[in-house]
């Protein structure tokens, strides 16, 4: 396996907690955390960088509470900060990870289509048994 350096730093550079806060703003723009973290935007991500350059960050609390949509569920909400840097943490991961499961599996990644095709793919190899025969 490869190994990928500067990983650290790529998930703490200013333009990928950016990318992470607008990403973790989605369908969650007018709500009140949300409104907040981007009324002090520069403020919000620099202290969030600086607190994980220092590796002192900790998470929040998650929120918890119930749906009824069918039957009961219990969900449990991250603070928005740390959806953040939940965000910024799979910006880097996912392109290692999607270029290394790549390889071991037949169905291609979202939004990029299906490979209709009847056998294995050529040059993938076929996946390993989970047991010793």
């Amino acid at each position: 396996m490869r190994r990928h350096g500067h990983f650290w730093e790529g998930m703490i550079a200013f333009e990928n907690l950016l990318r992470a806060a607008e990403k973790a703003r989605r369908g969650k723009r007018f709500r009140p955390p949300a409104a907040r973290f981007f009324f002090h935007l520069e403020r919000e991500l620099t202290r969030l960088h600086d607190e994980l350059a220092a590796k002192t960050y900790r998470p929040g609390p998650y929120r918890t509470f119930t749906l009824h949509e069918g039957k009961a569920r219990q969900i449990s909400a991250a603070p928005f900060q740390d959806r953040v840097v939940h965000h910024a943490l799979t910006g880097v991961l996912e392109p290692i990870l999607r270029a290394v499961l790549r390889v071991r599996q037949l169905r291609l990644p979202q939004g990029q289509g299906h490979p209709r095709r009847g056998g294995p793919l050529p040059g993938v190899r076929p996946p390993l048994p989970l047991r010793p025969e």
